[in-house]
């Protein structure tokens, strides 16, 4: 179960004087966002869209996740229209930062593919 157990994250502070590591600009975007492992039985998890890019996306989520863990990751954008839009992606766990004083989890994934419009 997510969130057990040791979770390994980052000091957020240790690495701010860092060099840019993104491939592309990214948009501030605060949408529901699910995330669904592609391997094992492990339940779907849900979280908020920090700031979405074509590479990667940064949500805060309740529980950890493991480095490296790939998952669907399904975005809500909310619409005007009749329904929202559902965007999908496959990503990989990158980075992981506990934040305070919320006591959520800042995570960071890069996306093999651009997001694709869901039926």
């Amino acid at each position: 179960m997510y969130g057990s157990g040791p979770c390994k994250v980052r000091d957020c502070t240790a690495h701010m004087h860092e060099p840019e590591r993104r491939r592309s600009r990214r948009f501030p975007l605060k949408q529901l966002a699910y995330m669904r492992p592609l391997e094992g039985e492990q339940e779907t998890l849900s979280g908020v869209t920090q700031n979405v890019s074509k590479d990667g996306v940064l949500l805060l989520a309740e529980k950890c996740l493991p480095l490296g863990l790939r998952t669907e990751l399904v975005l809500v954008l909310e619409s005007r229209l009749e329904r929202s839009i559902r965007l999908n992606g496959t990503c990989e766990v990158r980075r992981v930062e506990q934040t305070a004083p919320e006591g959520k989890y800042a995570i960071a994934f890069s996306c093999d593919q651009p997001f694709a419009l869901m039926d």
